[in-house]
């Protein structure tokens, strides 16, 4: 399962595991997720931000940047939550 804790008023997320929705590379839900939390990474990073990935981790944040981003990114990730509630848990 996949946990995400979403922190908008300091503009941190944490994501940690893995969806196992499917195999690894045939995931949808941990790919949708992926796409969502790499978009914000990098944003996060082109605007002074922080962001650490590796393998069943990730955590971003936002240090000057629009916070309308990361709403947009959060609400992504809570749409997915609710389609795939058995595999995405948020903390």
């Amino acid at each position: 399962m996949t946990k995400i804790h979403i922190d908008e008023d300091n503009q941190t997320l944490i994501v940690t595991g893995h969806a196992d929705y499917a195999e690894k590379g045939k995931d949808i839900v941990c790919a949708g997720i992926s796409a969502l939390v790499q978009t914000l990474g990098q944003y996060a990073v082109e605007h002074g931000g922080k962001c650490v990935y590796r393998p069943g981790y990730a955590r971003i944040d936002i240090l000057h940047g629009s916070s309308e981003v990361f709403r947009c990114i959060a609400e992504g990730l809570r749409a997915l939550g609710r389609q795939y509630d058995a595999w995405v848990c948020f903390t």
